[in-house]
């Protein structure tokens, strides 16, 4: 009986130590979604502004769906793709986070070279096909 004591406290041990450890790793990934969900809106918002006037550099995209994001620290890339038959086709959109909003670097169908022209990391090249 003593025995069967000591092994019910050190079961009741291991599973109140392996809650503590678990849960905060929930959190962690809550937080971590909600990081992403927060730059995520910036970058749509930022699109939403950008492409919606006419520049030197592109024309005005008034309606358009946004197909994809991927965020690598401070640099985005964003696919986009006009609606309503604006006679567009679909185009990337690298942005770049600059004290603390995010700026559109460039666009268009094809953005080889981008890489190394604004000096976005290499590792991301590949990826998002900005390398030569």
């Amino acid at each position: 009986m003593h025995n069967q004591f000591h092994f019910r406290s050190a079961a009741i041990a291991l599973m109140l130590f392996s809650a503590s450890v678990a849960l905060p790793s929930v959190g962690y990934c809550k937080s971590a979604k909600t990081a992403f969900n927060v730059e995520k809106a910036a970058i749509t918002t930022t699109l939403r502004r950008e492409l919606s006037r006419a520049t030197p550099d592109h024309v005005k995209i008034s309606r358009f769906n946004i197909t994809s994001i991927d965020v690598s620290g401070y640099w985005s890339l964003a696919n986009v793709k006009p609606r309503d038959n604006q006679g567009l086709d679909p185009i990337s959109v690298l942005l770049h986070k600059v004290s603390g909003k995010w700026k559109v670097v460039t666009l268009g169908t094809n953005l080889l070279g981008a890489g190394k022209q604004y000096n976005v990391p290499r590792s991301l090249w590949k990826r998002w096909q900005l390398g030569l």
